[in-house]
């Protein structure tokens, strides 16, 4: 077995950070990897990051855009330029565990399902906590309902390609919608219960979430999807977009938008709200 795996990194004026994700997929168990880096107009100077990296992988891509055009964008020119059979994301604040990409490689779910995700660990200042999910499909439908994939996924990029990749359009849930694409052209996918990215978000639990794009994102999948959803996601989508954006949900909220897979989200939101360190001490990796 000796398929290539392309993964591609968007970045803009982080090099630093840029530096620890590359370092993260040097330690992969499985080597027969394509990297490719789009920095999206960035002011900072990336030279030191690419010429220490550059010659760590069977294939490194550095693409730059002249003036910044977005994620989407970037990812977008990155799906088109992989070489690699299979392909995956990786965001350049994050970082990949060792095992992430054998893990999907060797899956025996890989070869009943186009498309495969898995869960990760959360890094904030204080802890790092296991987001708790289960092995299951994940369906249209689900998805729907909440984004239960995460952001990232594990594809043969033919199809990645066939389903279009990124909504260049979209100012935020960009990536839901892409999961959403790859099932409704690709036929639904399976999560995997492994635990195999790292989402740090240390840097950025102080940063504002209720802005504009934040909005028009939740707006333009919700008007995108109106002929396939039913008032059940709706009512869900609604409590996500004002628990993304960090917004108060009322009793009334919940009794006007009611519906089974709403209640737990309430709660736990609720909960979270309260007691922050809670999560933590519950699903500490």
């Amino acid at each position: 077995m000796n398929q290539t795996v392309s993964i591609y990194i968007p970045t803009h004026n982080r090099p630093g950070m840029l530096g620890r994700a590359l370092s993260s997929l040097t330690r992969q168990s499985w080597k027969h990897l394509q990297v490719l880096v789009c920095d999206d107009g960035s002011s900072q100077s990336y030279d030191e990051v690419v010429e220490e990296y550059k010659n760590k992988f069977d294939d490194f891509v550095f693409i730059r855009n002249e003036v910044p055009q977005g994620a989407c964008v970037a990812r977008n020119k990155m799906i088109h330029r992989a070489e690699g059979e299979f392909i995956t994301g990786l965001d350049d604040d994050d970082e990949f565990l060792p095992q992430r990409v054998e893990t999907f490689i060797r899956s025996p779910m890989r070869e009943k399902y186009p498309w495969l995700c898995a869960g990760q660990v959360v890094k904030n200042s204080k802890h790092m906590f296991r987001q708790k999910i289960s092995e299951e499909e994940v369906t249209v439908d689900k998805l729907f309902y909440r984004n239960i994939v995460g952001n990232q996924i594990f594809t043969r990029t033919a199809d990645f390609v066939k389903a279009g990749g990124f909504d260049e359009r979209m100012p935020a849930w960009q990536d839901y919608d892409a999961w959403v694409n790859m099932a409704l052209k690709c036929g639904p996918g399976f999560r995997l219960e492994e635990y195999t990215y790292q989402l740090n978000i240390d840097h950025e639990e102080n940063r504002i979430t209720n802005s504009p794009k934040a909005v028009k994102g939740y707006q333009m999948f919700t008007e995108k999807y109106a002929h396939l959803l039913q008032k059940g996601h709706l009512d869900s989508l609604f409590l996500q977009d004002r628990i993304n954006r960090e917004q108060d949900v009322s009793l009334s909220d919940l009794f006007q938008h009611f519906s089974k897979p709403v209640l737990p989200m309430f709660v736990k939101y609720k909960v979270r709200k309260k007691m922050p360190f809670l999560r933590a001490l519950l699903f500490r990796a």
